[in-house]
């Protein structure tokens, strides 16, 4: 993830925590800016 420093792993467990909602774009998944920026706060 750029600019974040966030691991691969550190998103999947948010996102299986409830944490992060994906948004997923064909095969990939993205995750909203806002959401992650107020994970980190």
């Amino acid at each position: 993830m750029t600019g974040f420093n966030v691991s691969h792993t550190t998103l999947w467990k948010w996102q299986k925590s409830g944490y992060l909602v994906p948004v997923k774009v064909g095969k990939r998944v993205y995750y909203r800016r806002a959401d992650i920026e107020s994970l980190i706060k």
